[in-house]
Formats: structure tokens, sequence, C-alpha cells
């Protein structure tokens, strides 16, 4: 049975880690980095799901890592704190298109 990790940052790290789930918690965009290439690298994981508001800074090589990587799936949610300005929605929608091979329209 595949793992579930959560990289988050500490304000959000104690609900998830309340309710069960293995919690990676980073303090900025390098941490998140670092978190997420373990998790790639680790056949245990199956799902990550990781903080939008550290997308941005995944650079384009982890990015590509994560396209390329069948398993674990990288999940983006939002950021409480965010109200909206992340990155989740392109995300999965380009994560989606690749995945079926044409554009998708998310509602909202």
């Amino acid at each position: 049975m595949y793992r579930y990790v959560v990289i988050t940052d500490r304000e959000t790290s104690g609900g998830f880690a309340l309710g069960g789930v293995e919690v990676e918690t980073v303090s900025d965009a390098d941490g998140a980095r670092e978190a997420l290439s373990r998790c790639l690298s680790d056949k245990s994981v199956g799902l990550v799901a990781l903080n939008d508001r550290f997308l941005g800074g995944l650079g384009v090589s982890m990015t590509r890592k994560i396209e390329r990587s069948a398993l674990p799936v990288v999940v983006p949610f939002p950021d409480p704190k965010s109200r909206g300005e992340g990155r989740t929605e392109e995300f999965l929608t380009a994560l989606l298109s690749r995945a079926i091979g044409y554009r998708i329209r998310l509602r909202t």
C-alpha cells in the first residue's frame, strides 16, 4: 500500500497531522523542493499533496520531474492564506491536459 504525504508550512501542518496524515513541514520553496525530491525517489509514496504556495518556486527541473512521474501523483492544494491567489487550478489543468491529451476547463 502506498503512503500519502503532505508538504506544507508550519501553520497548516497541524491539521493534517491531527488527521493522521504524514506531513513534511517546510518553510520555503527550497524546503518544498527537497521534500518533494525525497518523495519522488521513495517508491512507497503514492500521493503527495503540496501547498500551492510553493509551486512557483519549484523550478523547471522539478516541474518536469513531476510531469514525467507516474507515481507519486503530486496534487497541489490551495494555501488557506492565499485567498484564491495560488496556482492550483493552472497546475491541475496542465497536468490533466498532458494526462488525457486535450485541454479541459475547470469550473470554479
